[in-house]
């Protein structure tokens, strides 16, 4: 059974999965997004293509649009939230390959030069562009396509962005039922008391939701920017301090309770943080774990263009859900609960991997594909009351990918 999901599921996204059947449609209902039959009054055509999700500083966009028609093609290159910077309005024959480059002082479309808008400027420094397709044939069908693209960096030039208030503001907003989950998922396997660190705190919400359970929660977090509004919100629980660099002095007691929430692929070496966190774990105490997996099959399916295999501020994206588990117990830990869930797609701007992400989360395979191919990793972690005698194993060699 799981050989035959992971087949079909392997001939939908390399196919881009709407081209299966041509009269396929997204459609938007309300804040959702499904998939249905052809239905002119409800739905919309979709432009077929594969293109890099990420693209270098220097930026190259690639893409490989679909069909068999002649037409006019409409397209839009603009940053999320302030709009497109360049148009361009052309004759196509598709299939088409098309191009799009960085050049002094605009854009190259397929070697060719495009201005940018009256009044606006070529964005160089930003982390995200949004491309939109609008297709009309011939025939007078109209087919539309919107795009994400994350711009990669591998200087570690953009973590000022990252770290300073571009991805904490979109944790703001979107992570507020996290605390709450990660809590009640700790709660099944340990009491919500005593002492807890949240590792990677970002503004507070965690701890915030800890202090009003009753638990004595602090915070650590790498971005200024976010100890500072996280200060505001719990009345100053919280610090600047990178784990990678942090050693067992730097904490004034043991932890009841760790939780690390997309933290550890952040880390240079996580064997090494571990380690750490098993020292400054109290004996009877429980460490909480949210990460990627890279053994997903999402991952195997999209390589290069898999969001958490080239996320640039993932220091370790190679962590597997094996590999976290095999590490944990030579570091000493019991496991309490591993597993794999989820589907992992940052490209909020296409509203095909959109829909191919809820389809597999919704359709009843999802529990079969998701039990050993999941994007996501959940360990709850647990340091024994009576230690035995031998000593934790060795982790050299453990903290790079094999």
């Amino acid at each position: 059974m799981k050989r035959c999901l992971r087949w079909l599921l392997w001939k939908l996204c390399r196919r881009d999965f709407l081209v299966l059947h041509p009269d396929w449609e997204v459609v938007t209902r309300n804040a959702g997004y499904s998939l249905i039959g052809k239905n002119p009054t409800s739905g919309r055509r979709v432009l077929s293509m594969r293109y890099n999700y990420h693209t270098p500083k220097s930026w190259r966009l690639e893409y490989h649009i679909r069909g068999h028609a002649s037409g006019s093609m409409r397209y839009t290159l603009g940053v999320p939230g302030k709009g497109p910077f360049c148009e361009v309005k052309t004759q196509v024959q598709l299939p088409l390959d098309w191009t799009v480059e960085l050049d002094e002082p605009g854009l190259l479309f397929n070697g060719q030069h495009f201005s940018i808008m009256p009044g606006k400027t070529v964005p160089r420094d930003t982390s995200w562009l949004v491309g939109k397709f609008e297709f009309q044939s011939n025939e007078e069908a109209v087919m539309t396509r919107g795009t994400g693209h994350r711009v990669r960096t591998d200087d570690g030039e953009s973590d000022g962005d990252y770290f300073n208030g571009s991805v904490y503001e979109n944790y703001e907003s979107q992570a507020g039922i996290f605390p709450k989950e990660i809590l009640e998922t700790i709660q099944q396997h340990h009491p919500l008391r005593g002492k807890l660190l949240d590792v990677g705190c970002a503004t507070g919400l965690l701890v915030q939701e800890a202090l009003a359970g009753g638990i004595e929660p602090e915070g650590i977090d790498v971005s200024p920017w976010a100890v500072e509004r996280a200060n505001v919100r719990t009345g100053g629980r919280c610090r600047i301090l990178n784990l990678d660099e942090a050693k067992p002095s730097d904490f004034s007691a043991q932890y009841d309770i760790i939780t690390l929430h997309s933290v550890i692929e952040h880390l240079a070496d996580p064997a090494q943080a571990l380690s750490l966190l098993f020292q400054i774990t109290r004996p009877g105490g429980v460490v909480y774990i949210q990460t990627l997996n890279a053994d997903s099959l999402m991952h195997k399916l999209l390589d290069s263009d898999w969001s958490g295999y080239t996320d640039y501020t993932h220091k370790s994206p190679w962590l597997t859900a094996d590999w976290l588990a095999e590490t944990s117990r030579r570091t000493g830990f019991e496991i309490l609960s591993l597993k794999r869930y989820g589907v992992w797609n940052d490209n909020a701007h296409d509203e095909v991997w959109r829909s191919l992400a809820s389809l597999i989360q919704i359709h009843p395979a999802s529990a079969v594909l998701e039990d050993q191919f999941g994007d996501f990793v959940e360990l709850i972690l647990r340091r024994p009351e009576r230690e035995c005698s031998r000593p934790p194993e060795p982790l050299e060699g453990l903290a790079t990918r094999e």
